[in-house]
């Protein structure tokens, strides 16, 4: 799998973003995916398309990302690592046809 660009996104600021960020470094390291991954907030979302390969956000964010065209990982939770490995996991083989190693099962 190629080197996936991924931005993290928030409603307003920054924080949440950084947080989300921290999470899917994590996730991607244990899922063996090389990523490059920046922050975003949903005011410039329309930007992301031409740049980035995926949008990470909190969940309540759905309705303000779908508009952007890039497959979405939606998290319920920014500490719950094991949801953000499931939902990356989804999206990942749905959109990249990615397949764990057995190290990220």
């Amino acid at each position: 799998m190629k080197e996936l660009r991924v931005v993290t996104v928030c409603g307003m600021g920054m924080g949440t973003a950084i947080l989300l960020k921290m999470l899917v470094e994590k996730c991607c390291q244990k899922l063996g995916v090389n990523c490059t991954i920046e922050v975003g907030n949903v005011a410039i979302a329309g930007s992301f398309k031409d740049n980035y390969d995926i949008i990470v956000a909190g969940s309540e964010l759905k309705d303000n990302l779908s508009h952007v065209g890039l497959p979405l990982v939606l998290v319920s939770s920014f500490i719950n690592e094991e949801s953000c490995l499931l939902e990356m996991k989804k999206v990942l083989s749905r959109e990249f046809n990615y397949k764990p190693s057995e190290k990220a099962s």
